[in-house]
């Protein structure tokens, strides 16, 4: 095999082909996906990307997997907005499947807080403390209704029911009282 043969054919262009059927290199293969003519535009008006998964671009599709709707999010990479959560209103899904909303009059860490928080701490009408968690009975950390929270109290390293501990120290200042 010749020299120029394992050479991008794209002109000016001198980096190791690395796919055959077309004779391009990884950059050259690349701006040729995302570019290529017989791919279908994405459906969303105004967006210049190619449709990549289905009939929208990689960008409105994970949009659309994580908030719910394509044209929803921060709008990264847009002009005049800001990136970040910070300039979303109201509460959005965390990594890790907890809904997070937005406090009114929070500051800096309080700005945002969990919501299944946030609901028990005004059922309880206080903040929580350290070594006080809520936890979901059913699981479905999206599920933030009061019936479903417990609040838990850890000592190193479990957790217990509040309930359960107060069920125990009755019964500890009924065995030895005072």
């Amino acid at each position: 095999m010749t020299e120029a043969s394992t050479l991008c054919t794209t002109p000016e262009c001198e980096r190791p082909i690395r796919n055959k059927t077309l004779g391009l290199c990884q950059r050259c293969y690349g701006y040729w996906w995302r570019h290529h003519p017989d791919r279908a535009p994405c459906r969303i008006e105004d967006c210049e990307m190619k449709a990549t998964k289905g009939d929208l671009c990689s960008g409105h599709s994970n949009r659309l997997r994580r908030y719910g709707d394509p044209l929803a999010g921060p709008g990264r990479g847009n002009p005049g907005k800001r990136r970040g959560i910070r300039n979303m209103s109201g509460r959005y899904i965390t990594k890790e499947g907890y809904v997070r909303v937005h406090r009114p009059g929070g500051v800096g860490r309080d700005l945002w807080v969990l919501e299944h928080r946030l609901v028990m701490e005004q059922h309880l009408g206080r903040q929580l403390l350290a070594g006080e968690n809520v936890h979901h009975k059913n699981g479905d950390k999206k599920d933030n209704r009061l019936e479903n929270l417990e609040l838990w109290v850890k000592f190193q390293p479990n957790g217990q029911r509040v309930e359960d501990m107060l069920a125990w120290a009755h019964e500890v200042i009924a065995r030895y009282g005072s």
